[in-house]
């Protein structure tokens, strides 16, 4: 069985991982390979003036797909979904062999939503609540479910974080440190001004924003532009604040957990569909030395929460 996928519609080449089996970087570079061979051995890839490639890659997946396409093609653009005008899927184009478009160029595609409802949802709490934790687990949970959109992870502060993160803390922790330290911004409204845009302008299904932890207005700038929020907490203080910023943005807080250090069983509370909170209770061990996050039960009833969201009933 494949570890990646491939398969081309019009001038559009779908990419993804397969969900039902994980597999390290050198198994997913050997299958994509693979699996471009069998395409152009069909004839099923005729190259052309333009090339679109949409779906998640790994960075040695995308360097593969560069060096065996570019030839065939006029010019190769690659989807970005934090960029663009809402309601259109945006690729930058990286690759022109003097096919009429330049590198850098914009190609919009009118999106289309026809079995699920888009939502933007911040992910909000002080530090050490375990926010980026939550929201690996969360998209673990999502992409292990065949029938549901591929999340997009938006880091909407500069901390150096980034999907890569938690499995190298897990694998290498002084490694990920010290690649985190490097990789850390500035906290500034000129970020939180270009994180806006990216929150605005993403047009997947599921969107989940990894915010900085402060009631700051740089915060505000960028949670402006959400539409849901999950708060994490430590004490009733630090509940009611997060509950009042988001109240101010016209935020729903539809879920409201509590984050505690230890291995404790998790507390889920579901409340009534009418209710302004959704889902309440206790999270245990969100820790970057956490393996198993998937297992989490509040972690599995958030995304479980977020697919009710997204699917019409």
């Amino acid at each position: 069985m494949s570890s990646y996928h491939l398969s081309l519609a019009g001038d559009t080449l779908q990419v993804g991982f397969n969900r039902e089996q994980s597999a390290d970087g050198d198994r997913l570079v050997k299958d994509a390979n693979r699996q471009l061979n069998l395409l152009l051995d069909q004839g099923l890839i005729p190259g052309g003036k333009l090339l679109k490639i949409d779906g998640p890659q790994s960075i040695s997946v995308a360097y593969l797909l560069a060096h065996r396409l570019a030839p065939l093609y006029g010019a190769i653009a690659i989807l970005d979904p934090k960029i663009g005008q809402e309601g259109y899927r945006t690729y930058v184009v990286a690759i022109s062999r003097g096919s009429g478009y330049q590198v850098g160029d914009l190609v919009e595609v009118p999106a289309t939503f026809t079995d699920y409802q888009p939502i933007k949802v911040a992910v909000c709490g002080f530090p050490q609540t375990g926010k980026s934790c939550m929201i690996e687990g969360i998209k673990r949970v999502l992409m292990a479910q065949l029938d549901v959109p591929y999340p997009l992870v938006i880091r909407a502060c500069p901390d150096g974080e980034g999907s890569w993160h938690h499995q190298a803390q897990v694998n290498h922790a002084a490694l990920a440190e010290s690649t985190r330290i490097q990789n850390k911004g500035i906290w500034n409204t000129e970020f939180a001004e270009t994180a806006a845009g990216w929150v605005r302008s993403a047009n997947q299904v599921i969107n989940l924003i990894d915010t900085g932890g402060k009631l700051s207005p740089e915060n505000r700038i960028i949670l402006a532009e959400a539409t849901h929020a999950i708060i994490l907490y430590k004490s009733e203080t630090e509940r009611q604040q997060w509950l009042a910023f988001c109240q101010s943005l016209g935020l729903r807080a539809i879920a409201v957990v509590e984050s505690r250090l230890g291995e404790d069983e998790d507390l889920v509370q579901w409340h009534s569909p009418d209710a302004e909170i959704l889902l309440s209770g206790i999270v245990y061990g969100l820790s970057r030395q956490t393996d198993n996050l998937t297992a989490k039960p509040m972690i599995q009833a958030i995304a479980q929460l977020l697919i009710d969201l997204v699917t019409p009933i």
